[in-house]
């Protein structure tokens, strides 16, 4: 049985998901530098990462009932999402 998924724009109910999917990926270790608030990583990412991006992040979800998030991609305007976020987190090649 093949899996049936779609790209959709991300909204406030996918949040956890996607802060989920973050850490698992090792996101939060490089998040902790930013961390002076010394918060759950989880929460920090949620919070002051996904959050502020919301408006720019587009996911990959299971089409079926659930909506499991697959994955994610953020983009838009680069000057409104370095408003958003550390410099720093950018590669290079995006300045």
């Amino acid at each position: 049985m093949k899996m049936k998924t779609s790209i959709i724009k991300a909204d406030i109910s996918h949040v956890e998901q996607i802060a989920e999917l973050l850490v698992t990926t090792s996101y939060d270790l490089a998040s902790a530098k930013y961390n002076t608030l010394g918060i759950d990583p989880f929460n920090y990412i949620k919070e002051y990462k996904v959050k502020p991006l919301l408006p720019f992040i587009h996911i990959l979800v299971d089409s079926d009932k659930n909506k499991k998030v697959l994955g994610m991609l953020a983009s838009g305007p680069l000057n409104k999402i370095m408003n958003c976020t550390q410099k720093s987190y950018s590669h290079p090649k995006t300045k």
